[in-house]
């Protein structure tokens, strides 16, 4: 999990790498400047990858930080993190994530080693990716909720790197496998459980009611009280749960289902305005393009496919 200049650890107590059936991989920095030029790389571009069991001793230390930010999967086992001065246990199932140029040190725990999978990236799309992910300095750590995590991701982009890492064509694989990973867990993230005791839950059973009732008439007040919130609570928790107001998100599902009506039936502009909640056409057709930037009449006639 470090460049190659600083892979020596200190003499009989702790280790960077040399585990038992460890898999590890390097990209070299000619490699990752040419990367850096294209396009499909910019944003996100693994450099160092691999997968460390049952990591007895291991730990590092990096008091300038690390130039690329630093992802860690606990699979099982423990260990920890010192970060700005604060110690964060880490635990099966967690996710470390270390932001770039940031002073750190980490470590398995000494009498439960942890068992990791882990890379590093850099890219134009990382800090979104962390925003996305609502990790931090001050917040490192990440619970996942079970299958968040897909080690069958993870392991596809370590063998592509394995297979031929001194290729573009195998990095850009290892990659998009990884950028995948990541973009999947922040909405898994989000999703609710199955318990819809939880905030969460609630507020998503009031967005599935919406999905489900987009042609009926309904206001803020109503789905506040399915979710027994106030108003203006749930209008908040609404919005950081699906990115969109609450009466944002029902033009959205009233629009989503017209371009299937339109795309799929010969209904007139004014027959799909009355299935999806509009009594007037002409106010249908207004929401239809401050949506979609388009009328109802150009989307049908835009060739898609």
């Amino acid at each position: 999990m470090v460049s190659p200049a600083s892979r020596k650890s200190s003499p009989g107590t702790v280790r960077a790498t040399g585990f038992p059936g460890q898999r590890l991989i390097v990209i070299h920095p000619p490699q990752i400047v040419r990367a850096s030029r294209q396009a499909l790389l910019r944003p996100f571009c693994p450099t160092d990858i691999g997968l460390f069991r049952s990591a007895c001793q291991h730990e590092r230390r990096r008091p300038a930080g690390c130039p690329q930010t630093i992802f860690i999967h606990c699979v099982e086992g423990r260990g920890w993190c010192e970060l700005e001065g604060v110690r964060h246990a880490v635990g099966p199932r967690d996710l470390l994530v270390i932001p770039a140029r940031c002073p750190h040190a980490y470590g398995a725990d000494g009498e439960q080693p942890w068992t990791i999978e882990w890379f590093h990236a850099i890219g134009t799309g990382v800090p979104e990716l962390l925003r996305k992910l609502a990790v931090s300095r001050r917040a490192p750590v990440l619970g996942l909720r079970a299958s968040t995590w897909d080690s069958s991701l993870f392991n596809e982009a370590l063998s592509a790197l394995e297979a031929g890492k001194f290729t573009d064509t195998h990095l850009l694989h290892s990659a998009l496998a990884l950028s995948h990973l990541l973009s999947r867990m922040a909405v898994r993230q989000k999703e609710a459980p199955a318990d819809f005791s939880s905030i969460t839950a609630r507020v998503e059973k009031a967005a599935a009611f919406v999905r489900e009732h987009y042609a009926r008439p309904i206001d803020v007040p109503a789905l506040a009280a399915m979710a027994g919130f106030s108003p203006s609570h749930f209008t908040a928790l609404f919005l950081k749960h699906t990115g969109h107001p609450p009466v944002d998100y029902l033009i959205r599902a009233r629009i989503g289902r017209a371009c299937r009506l339109l795309d799929l039936t010969p209904l007139s502009v004014k027959e799909i305005a009355a299935q999806v909640g509009y009594s007037d056409p002409y106010y249908f057709s207004r929401a239809f393009k401050k949506v979609t930037a388009c009328s109802p009449k150009t989307y049908r006639e835009t060739h898609k496919g």
